[in-house]
């Protein structure tokens, strides 16, 4: 421990510094995930983009490219009004699960199998070992629903098996 006070407020103003940093970088992400539920909100629950070029406006705050992606009509539906093109599927007829190729992993197996390949639990990556389990580019998602941020969201991971 250093027993100078000009060493220790040296640290101090390092520490203090390094906690702002922790707290602004904190602030940001909850900002940018806010925003992000915005514009979900904004483009797959009203439609907005779709109201905008249904008035014949360029939907605010896209590109040309983007707004091209979203039709101009909305249709009737069992769900009610949704864009001309969309439909009302459940999820399992949209994706393709791949549950049965994780091959869950004790920590003493994984520490036998160390590697450079990432290892995904829940919410992240939980170790490395020496073979992927899939190839390709994938989302993640908690299949039993007890894994949850503290808003009551699940943990989505965009993953990748051989990218490394």
């Amino acid at each position: 421990m250093p027993t100078s006070k000009a060493e220790q407020r040296a640290i101090a103003h390092i520490l203090g510094s390094l906690d702002d940093k922790i707290e602004l970088n904190r602030q940001m992400a909850q900002t940018l995930e806010s925003i992000a539920r915005a514009i979900f909100k904004s483009w797959f629950v009203d439609f907005d983009p779709v109201k905008a070029k249904m008035e014949g406006k360029q939907p605010e705050g896209m590109t040309e490219e983007i707004a091209a992606l979203f039709p101009d009509r909305l249709v009737d539906s069992e769900l009610g009004m949704i864009p001309e093109g969309w439909e009302y599927k459940a999820l399992g007829d949209m994706i393709n699960i791949f549950d049965s190729k994780r091959i869950p992993l004790s920590r003493s197996q994984r520490k036998a199998r160390q590697g450079k390949y990432p290892y995904y639990g829940a919410t992240s990556i939980m170790d490395y070992v020496d073979d992927y389990i899939f190839d390709g580019v994938y989302v993640l998602i908690g299949e039993d629903g007890s894994v949850k941020k503290p808003d009551g969201t699940p943990f989505l991971q965009y993953v990748s098996g051989t990218r490394v």
